[in-house]
């Protein structure tokens, strides 16, 4: 992955011992509301106070116990309902919160906090990133949920996107092992910004269009997701799952991609659509064989009128951009609204022993 120079991600010492935070986190695991109807849960109002405290610990956990609850709840009785409560707590100090944790995450690297060893003997890390973008993508639940992040919290998706890259920074794989936890943080926070991000461009034109201008971010996106895939437990088959549907006005333009990255987005999209796979197949090979040649077979203009610049194009280059606006027109055509659709459970913050 690429991306800008990134800070060194950093953990922060809990003042509360593994025992405490563990309790923090599991408090109200069998709490159930009516979504429509959030002031009337006490839930709600402790979920609401602990996050807004000003305690990080506090207000890390409470984000942890909301998406473990809220998931299984907008499971249960569907985004309609899931936006009434959305738009409750978010108007009450809830996106305010979320947006300073994700800011002060970036610009000083502390992404963890680690609670004190007790006798339990269990070690984990609290990932505020993960627990922020896991909400983050939970509450984004129509266009008038992603409407209010996008207008409320400025440069979300910039934001989102450092967050994203930052993940890489080989501090945090120092970090995870020289504490000696058995997590992967990196893999679970970038898990939450794509769904944090897929939420909204499912739901925003203003991220669609954003995501246009992000060609290497859709394609590091797609690479991580396959990494998932490959790596992942048995058990978590289906919460690894993501369905890439983009809209159709997302769909990449083929005119800005090199041949390798066609290729690329072709191989990737293909693993979804049996039906060209081996012909995808074919094209790839051949473009990794030593001796093949490019053979120019057309010039065309950039895309100004005014410009005369103009650029040779490869036969195979012609076939690959073919391709990839047959795939991706049925991508989009079986996949409605679009958006790179999520599956499962969204992480919380957990511990693993």
């Amino acid at each position: 992955m690429e991306g800008p120079k990134e800070v060194e991600v950093k953990w922060k010492e809990c003042s509360r011992s593994s025992r405490e935070v563990l309790e923090m986190i599991a408090e109200y695991e069998q709490a159930t509301f009516d979504l429509a109807k959030p002031e009337e849960s006490d839930w709600v109002q402790m979920i609401l106070k602990d996050a807004t405290c000003g305690d990080l610990e506090t207000s890390v956990c409470a984000f942890g116990r909301f998406v473990n609850i809220f998931s299984k709840l907008v499971h249960e009785q569907g985004k309609a309902k899931a936006a009434e409560t959305a738009s409750y707590i978010l108007q009450r100090g809830f996106a305010k919160e979320l947006h300073a944790g994700l800011k002060d995450a970036r610009s000083s690297g502390a992404w963890f906090l680690l609670p004190k060893s007790d006798r339990t003997g269990v070690k984990f890390l609290l990932s505020r990133v993960e627990a922020y973008a896991s909400v983050l993508g939970l509450l984004t639940v129509d266009e008038r949920t992603a409407s209010f992040f996008l207008k409320e919290m400025e440069a979300l998706l910039v934001l989102l996107e450092g967050l994203f890259y930052q993940a890489a920074h080989p501090s945090l794989a120092k970090l995870t092992q020289s504490i000696g936890v058995d997590q992967d943080p990196a893999t679970d926070a970038r898990r939450a910004i794509i769904r944090a991000i897929s939420a909204l461009i499912e739901w925003s034109k203003r991220a669609q269009r954003f995501m246009i201008k992000r060609r290497s971010l859709y394609l590091d996106m797609i690479r991580e997701i396959a990494k998932m895939h490959q790596s992942g437990n048995p058990s978590e088959t289906d919460y690894l799952t993501v369905e890439i549907n983009l809209p159709a006005e997302l769909c990449p333009d083929s005119e800005t991609l090199t041949e390798e990255q066609g290729i690329e987005l072709c191989e990737m999209l293909a693993e979804h659509n049996p039906t060209i796979k081996s012909r995808v197949e074919r094209i790839a090979a051949a473009a990794k064989s030593p001796i093949c040649k490019n053979t120019p077979l057309s010039k065309r203009k950039c895309s100004s009128p005014a410009c005369d610049k103009i650029e040779p194009e490869s036969e195979r280059f012609k076939t690959v951009k073919k391709l990839l606006g047959k795939l991706v027109t049925k991508e989009c055509a079986q996949g409605g609204t679009g958006g790179l659709q999520r599956k499962g459970k969204a992480p919380g913050v957990k511990a693993r022993h």
